[in-house]
This record gives C-alpha cells, structure tokens and sequence, in this order.
C-alpha cells in the first residue's frame, strides 16, 4: 500500500519491483518519494516534470533508472531540475544515472559549501549573496537549498549565515 506523508511526500510499497513509464510524470503535487530495495525499475519519464519533486530516495543498490526517469522537467525540451537532489547508496545503480545526468547525490552534498572547495565558510555567504543580486555564480546551487525545497533563496542565505555563526 502506498504512504503518503503530510507533505506531499509518497513512500512506494515494498511489494513494487517496476514504476512503468511516466508514472508520475507532471504530478505537481508530489514533493518526494522513497522508492524501497526491492523496486528492480523505474522506468523512462516516470518522474519528469514534477515541479514540486526536489529529491527522491532510491534505496535499492540495483534500482536501474530509465531515460530521464529522475530529475528533468519539461520546458520546450527537457531540463536538469538545478537543485534537485538523488538519495542512494554511493556504489549503487542509481548512483551511476545521478553521475551521468549531472544530478547531485545527497551523500556527496556539504550543505552550505556554495563553491564547491569542500570547506563552509564565510566565502560561502559571499557567493551566495553575489548570486542572489545577481552578481555572479554558484558552483554548487545544490549545497545552498539548505531547507530543501528545490530553490535556493534568503531563507536559506539566513540559515547558512546562522550556520556559521553557531560554529564559532
């Protein structure tokens, strides 16, 4: 039986191997998902243009996904969601998709770390504001939507800066 949490978030059931093919695509109400272990396929499109969609966690070390499965949104062609985040095991299946689309993997993201130098620091806060003003860019677009919600924005300028100020 399929979960669904308070948020808009969907948890698959364990009894799920294949996600057919746009299965959810252009569900703009869907803000995450889990998709359990035992999940073999989540086939072509099945999660495109989901707008409200900023990261799906694929459990499964085997989970193959199909063409633009995970993380595109559809706009006069397909597009690479910016902050959207993978949630899988570092070796897995799901992980090499993540890799060749150019999708950040939640294990590899340091929240806060804007350029991307391994490192939170007050530089950080000095890309993020020139970005916001339009002044420059961010290496890492992802590492700044601390609170995850797709769009890195003040209130998350606001907690990278408390962030900072808590660590000293």
């Amino acid at each position: 039986m399929t979960q669904k949490t308070q948020d808009d978030t969907v948890v698959l059931p364990d009894s799920l191997a294949v996600i057919e093919q746009r299965a959810f695509s252009g569900c703009e109400k869907l803000s995450g998902i889990t998709v359990s272990s035992s999940c073999q396929t989540i086939g072509d499109y099945a999660f495109s243009d989901c707008v409200s969609l900023h990261s799906i966690c694929v459990k499964g070390d085997n989970t193959f996904c199909g063409e633009r499965s995970i993380g595109y949104l559809y706009d006069s062609g397909y597009i690479l969601n910016d902050c959207f985040v993978l949630d899988a095991p570092v070796d897995s299946v799901a992980a090499g998709y993540a890799e060749e689309n150019g999708i950040c993997l939640k294990s590899e993201i340091l929240m806060g770390d804007t350029d991307d130098n391994g490192v939170v620091d007050i530089k950080d806060i000095v890309k993020m504001c020139r970005w916001m003003l339009g002044a420059g860019e961010m290496n890492n677009p992802c590492a700044a939507d601390i609170n995850n919600n797709g769009v890195p924005d003040i209130s998350d300028f606001c907690m990278l800066k408390h962030m900072l100020v808590s660590s000293v």
